[in-house]
Order: structure tokens, then sequence, then C-alpha cells
């Protein structure tokens, strides 16, 4: 979109991952080489509870099926036995936005970390003869009925508007579920079924949030404002107006270029189509701790971060039965 619109489009950034790639991935054992044979050990799963308003016993549930979901990556080939490597585990009741309604659904997040067992560099052993971590090392990421975590530039909007936000139209996919790519993260959204966490915008909503903000840059600089802003909001402005009915409704794709127009087809390669946040897609008949979107992450593939834990998090998210973990949004 135009670099002077003020209004916050969020991009979307996915690349497509081959199901292919993904179970060769997958059936390729994790890599051991340059990782010592030293058993790991995983700790005991922390919680911090950072809502308030959420009774303790009904947090500490959701925090208990979300440790649910980091078991089953523990019980994942790669993860079951480690043995060159420790995993810290920890779960988050994440605290609400200061502007957050009191019926919002509550988010989460949780997190696996790899972290290379080395005794020369400090990893001592437990009684159990179970070796501790030491250093950086990369992280499987849970999120939990955050919607602004399928964005990596998740805002606000301006003077209390949804935000607009960009999402390829060919993602990845894996069992049916989207993969993302953002971030140097391949990121797995899980849904309730037949159900989207976002919805298209119209070209219609696209065009008049543009002239719009337009129409309020030129009056904020009382009569002087520039040529070319003027230039453009005239050619917004017939844009919308020019619009055919059809088209109004019609969802909206962009490329970033302006060339022929403000929409390309969503049929084109790069383009993106403009998505808002779903307000119907959480279900507000149920508790408000009920899980109802998930997002599980690692580091994407060619990376620079541990090139050899960073294989090990990525099998372990690849050998997930996502059918399973979605029964559980039920």
């Amino acid at each position: 979109m135009h670099s002077s619109r003020k209004f916050p489009v969020r991009r979307f950034f996915c690349v497509v991952v081959s199901s292919a790639a993904l179970v060769a991935s997958a059936a390729v054992a994790a890599p051991t080489r340059g990782l010592s044979d030293l058993p790991g050990r995983v700790t005991p799963s922390s919680v911090e509870i950072r809502n308030a308003r959420v009774p303790r016993g009904q947090a500490a549930a959701m925090a208990e099926a979300i440790d649910g979901i980091l078991a089953r990556l523990l019980e994942t080939p790669a993860l079951r036995s480690p043995r060159g490597f420790a995993i810290n585990r920890g779960v988050i009741i994440s605290a609400p936005a200061a502007d957050e309604p009191a019926s919002a659904p509550v988010r989460a997040e949780a997190m696996l970390l790899l972290r290379e067992v080395n005794p020369a560099e400090g990893s001592r052993a437990d009684a159990a003869g179970a070796y501790s971590g030491i250093g950086e090392g990369p992280a499987i990421r849970i999120t939990v009925n955050d919607a602004g975590a399928l964005f990596p530039n998740a805002g606000e909007g301006i003077d209390g508007r949804e935000p607009f936000y960009e999402l390829t139209n060919n993602p990845g996919q894996r069992d049916g579920f989207a993969v993302l790519r953002f971030r140097s993260r391949d990121h797995v959204v899980i849904t309730r079924p037949g159900l989207l966490p976002y919805r298209l915008v119209t070209k219609q909503e696209v065009l008049e949030r543009e002239v719009e903000e337009y129409r309020r840059a030129v009056a904020d600089l009382a009569g002087n404002a520039a040529p070319p802003l003027l230039a453009t909001l005239t050619e917004r402005e017939a844009e919308l107006a020019a619009l055919p009915d059809p088209e109004r409704s019609a969802p909206a794709c962009q490329n970033g270029s302006r060339r022929g127009g403000s929409f390309v087809p969503c049929t084109e390669r790069g383009a993106h189509h403009v998505v808002a946040l779903n307000p119907a897609y959480f279900d507000r008949s149920r508790p408000r701790t009920a899980l109802q979107l998930v997002t599980i992450s690692a580091p994407s593939a060619g990376g620079v971060g541990h090139a050899l834990l960073e294989p090990v998090a990525r099998s372990a998210v690849e050998a997930l039965d996502l059918a399973a973990i979605q029964r559980l949004l039920n």
C-alpha cells in the first residue's frame, strides 16, 4: 500500500512450504553430530499467571491444558530422550491488553527451550545423572487464543479502528493446516474446524479508508498540502467512484505496486489479501480460558541460529499429530 497512508497494514509474510519437503524433513533422524552423548535434563514446567482477571483455578487449568501440548512435543522421537541437550519448559497466561474487553478469550504462550549440554562450559548433572544446558538455544513456541500472533507486526488501529493486515494468497500447507513463515520461523496455525481467525477486507473498505485518511491529512495541513498529496487524494477518490458495484464487495488483493490501480487479481503470483481479524471466530459462549486458536512455531531451515539444535526443534514440530491438537479446540 502507499507509503504515505496513515492506517497500518500489517504484513503477513508466508513462504510456501511443500508437503514433500516437510515429510522428508520429518523422516530424517534428529542430527546428533557435534552434540555430546550425555543425557539432558527436562525441567518441570514453570507456570506464570499474569492475568489477574482470571480466577486462579481457571488459569491453572488452562496452563495445564497448554502444558499437555508441550508434553506431546516431548513425546516425539526428537525430544523423547534428549542427549547432548537439555530442555526448559514453561507456560505463561498472558496479561490482558489495557483496552481488552473483560469478555475476551484469555491469551497464553508456552515454550520448550533447547540448550546444549557441555560440562566444560558449566553443564552440571542432577541426582538422576541428567545434565543442564548452557548458553542460548532454539525454542519451540506456542501461542493460544492470540490472533495477533498470525502477523509479524501486530498493532493497534488508528483512532480505535481495526487494523488491516496482509495475508499471502498462497500459504504453505501441512496436513491441511497453514504453515506461515516470518521472522525466520515456521508457524503452524491450528484453528477451529471450518473457521478462520481473519476476514477478507473488501476493495471498497480499503479505498474508503484511504480516502478518509488522505482527506484528513489535507485538512490538517490547512491549505498547505503538497501537490503530490492532493493528487493522490484525487486519484483515490476517482478510483473509489469508478469502482463497479460487483467489485466493491470483492476481496482486496495487492502486491505493493500501484501500477494499474490499487488492486491486483487475487490469483496473481506474489499477491496478498488485505485482511482484518475476525471477531466472530472465538465462541464467546465457551469459557474464556478454553483453547480455541493455537500456533506452534520452530526456527526455519537455513537460519543462522544453533546449527545442531534447530533441526531437532523442527523435527519435533513436524512429528506432531496436528489433527489431535485441533480436537483439543472443540
